[in-house]
């Protein structure tokens, strides 16, 4: 979704806050029993709603907020299981009412992280709640476990209820689908029969035409898809109904004989919900199929890189693990379940069929996975605060008569730990941090922090203490002390009324660490400054050797194609002229491959008339060779440069040339030369099969090839740097932007002021 689009959704959103907040309202009222006047809540959720939909278009998405948003809404009633449920349905209807498909769509990766932020703030300030409740009432601990089961029951009862109710809407709603289905069909087949009318005229543009309906169709299948996973996932917390619903709706659009969801335990991976395996008589094999992930190669990689994968055979992938009961599997396509950042399972689909899943199924089902673990995430969180209900009197008494436990926790790990108060007194400290402040640990403890430490240090540490305090945020810094650096982390501990009471602070000491980075650094420069004059050096000898070629090679065949000539023209037998007319032709293709051999070790063109001349000549060549047509276009400005900058972009355009001809599939390219500031821009785009450009360092490790690595490394050397603009099927647009030379650059500049 462009700027203007996200602009007009906003706004679109904002206009409607206070009927969203008005229905957010209803749906408390009808669920639970509110604590506090109408008028304060509708007032409170107003303002709910308006946070809600700012971080729906905040760059980047900022979950703390979420979970924020989460336990404010949390506050405002009293906690019951449904609650939850009923709000986020009102939330997400609200919120898409009145947008297109491709709005729902755009949106919902969003929409999926909100609910998920909302979801663990909510579960946060509702452990808060019941911990204290259950604090204020632990003297009456039998009947108030009594009471507990009872209303757990009643909840369950309740929330059985509405997934009931939630079932009938859904149904309800996939009517609604079917018919607006339908009534698209009936406009497709009106487009169809108008296109018929045409087809004599324009058959190549039908074709375009069929491949864009059919686009629209997939795209469909897959907003309808992924917007019923998520309705499923916002209302209910049974995993497995939700993942066994999730299989059905990518099932929808990624065809498959089988599908399945696998979690991790440990090294191994089992089945958790599956579909399908019973037409090949696999289903009970599947329910107690587990695999060790340090067997499995697809897994491994899953999960070092976090992508997709697709085995388009696996009758002849050589890392694929064959079992006899899954002979029948031909045809592989997966996607990982991360959660936070790690991956927790798989969500995989199966065909008979060799070749048959793409990249863009695979890609697809990782839509469906982020779902799943949004469910998962869901499920664990009301787990834990389900068992952390029924465990905190057991764990509250064991911290009681064991405050050695405590002590123990603190000190074994090898940061300092340091737990302070809101004006920055030492509540606690473990023996790391007693030891870098040389003193005792009943000596620190009551004491102010920023007492210990220089003042400057000081002041810097308190600035990041009291944005923890006003954010409720963790907060991450790096510093030095005593010649010495650390990595400084800074976690929020929350009262039960949600503010920030405490902070644990903890240092880590990093010293070698950014030692080790400085000595890689360094080498790493090394590195670019040899291949800078490995690359000098052999343009030099490039140059050397063309030169011998044109000076000796050349001039020598030049002269014995001038002396058969001459021989030719003594000769009185014809038997005779024949052969020397053939010596003579292959003198002359001689010569013209000497010629052409010369300006491919190195252009004299480059030395005689300038980069100009020798990037044009270059686009020429290329459409004399390849058949791509090409061209050059020049600003004229003055570019003045360093040899070994010189030569870098010639080197560099060749290379981005020499790979339109052989990966791009490209019709036209075109290259481009102008002046950007003190730096020389050159482009070369093309309209080819484009490519998924590296977004990260350790990515530029996976390009097929060394090249644009090296363009990369070598214009870091002298200042400069690449620019890749690139998307699988929509060509590819390469900058090469390097320094001019200063001196004259700034003369240029000068002379320019003066006129």
């Amino acid at each position: 979704m462009n700027a203007e689009a996200r602009s007009q959704v906003h706004q679109a959103l904002l206009s409607r806050c206070h009927a969203i907040a008005d229905h957010w309202y209803q749906a408390i009222a009808r669920t639970s029993h509110v604590p506090h006047s109408a008028a304060e809540v509708r007032q409170r959720l107003i303002e709910l709603t308006e946070q809600t939909i700012a971080l729906l278009f905040t760059e980047p998405f900022e979950r703390g907020q979420a979970q924020a948003i989460g336990e404010l809404l949390a506050g405002l009633h009293y906690i019951e299981p449904q609650v939850l449920s009923q709000t986020q349905d009102v939330l997400a209807q609200q919120l898409i009412e009145g947008l297109s498909a491709d709005q729902v769509v755009a949106l919902q990766p969003r929409l999926a992280e909100l609910f998920s932020g909302l979801v663990a703030g909510f579960f946060e300030q509702a452990r808060e709640t019941i911990l204290s409740e259950q604090e204020q009432t632990r003297g009456a601990l039998t009947a108030a476990l009594r009471q507990a089961k009872q209303v757990a029951q009643r909840a369950y009862e309740e929330v059985e209820q509405r997934v009931q109710e939630r079932t009938a809407e859904l149904r309800d709603t996939n009517e609604s689908l079917q018919r607006e289905i339908a009534e698209r069909k009936r406009a497709e087949e009106a487009l169809q029969e108008a296109h018929d009318e045409l087809e004599t005229r324009v058959q190549e543009r039908t074709a375009e035409l069929a491949e864009v309906n059919e686009a629209l169709r997939r795209e469909r299948d897959l907003a309808e898809a992924l917007a019923e996973a998520a309705a499923v996932v916002s209302s209910t917390l049974d995993p497995d109904l939700v993942l066994d619903r999730i299989l059905e709706q990518a099932s929808r659009v990624v065809p498959n004989d089988a599908t399945n969801i696998m979690l991790i335990e440990d090294d191994q991976v089992h089945m958790a919900r599956w579909r399908g395996y019973e037409r090949f008589g696999a289903e009970e094999y599947v329910s107690t199929l587990v695999f060790h992930i340090p067997e499995m190669p697809g897994l491994q990689q899953m999960i070092r890189s976090g992508e997709p994968i697709v085995i388009s055979d696996t009758t002849t992938h050589p890392s694929w693990v064959h079992v006899p009961e899954m002979e029948w599997l031909q045809s592989y396509a997966a996607a990982p379940i991360a959660l936070r950042g790690q991956v927790i399972g798989f969500l995989n689909a199966d065909s008979t069929s060799p070749g048959f899943f793409t990249q863009a199924h695979a890609e697809t089902l990782r839509a469906f996975a982020s779902h799943a673990a949004a469910a998962i995430e869901n499920s664990q969180s009301y787990q834990a605060a389900t068992q952390e209900l029924a465990e905190r009197k057991r764990i509250e008494e064991e911290l009681r008569e064991s405050e050695a436990t405590m002590r123990a926790l603190l000190n074994a790990p090898i940061e300092s730990a340091i737990l302070l108060d809101t004006s920055g007194t030492i509540l606690a400290i473990n023996e790391t941090a007693v030891r870098g402040l040389g003193k005792s640990a009943d000596g620190l403890v009551g004491l102010r922090a920023y007492d210990l430490i220089p003042p400057a240090l000081a002041k810097s540490r308190k600035t990041q203490v009291d944005q923890v305090f006003r954010s409720g945020a963790p907060v991450r810094f790096e510093d030095q002390r005593g010649g010495r650096s650390f990595d400084n982390s800074l976690y929020p501990i929350f009262d039960a009324q949600g503010k920030v009471a405490r902070i644990a602070v903890y240092a880590r000491d990093i010293t070698h660490r950014k030692q080790a980075e400085e000595r890689l650094l360094t080498y790493q420069a090394r590195l670019r400054s040899l291949a800078s004059q490995l690359s000098l050096t052999e343009e030099r000898e490039r140059r050397r050797i063309a030169a011998a070629l044109h000076d000796r090679v050349g001039q020598t065949l030049a002269i014995s194609k001038m002396k058969l000539g001459a021989l030719r023209q003594l000769a009185s037998s014809t038997e005779l002229a024949k052969p020397l007319d053939e010596i003579r032709e292959f003198i002359e293709e001689i010569i013209r491959d000497t010629k052409s051999l010369t300006f491919e070790l190195s252009s004299p063109i480059l030395y005689e008339l300038g980069l100009e001349a020798a990037v044009e000549w270059l686009a020429e060549q290329t459409q004399h060779r390849q058949g791509i047509l090409s061209c050059f276009e020049d600003d004229e400005q003055p570019r003045p440069l360093d040899d070994d900058v010189r030569v870098l972009l010639f080197q560099a355009v060749r290379e981005l040339l020499v790979n339109v001809a052989k990966h791009a599939q490209a019709q036209h390219v075109k290259v481009t030369m102008q002046r950007d500031g003190s730096n020389i821009r050159v482009t070369v785009e093309d309209d080819g099969a484009g490519f998924a450009p590296p977004s990260t360092g350790s990515q530029w490790g996976r390009i097929k090839g060394f090249g644009l690595f090296s363009i990369r490394e070598r214009l870091d050397h002298v200042g400069g740097h690449l620019e890749i603009k690139s998307e699988p099927g929509h060509g590819t647009r390469i900058a090469l932007v390097a320094p001019l030379k200063r001196e004259e650059a700034m003369t240029i500049i000068e002379e320019r002021r003066m006129e």
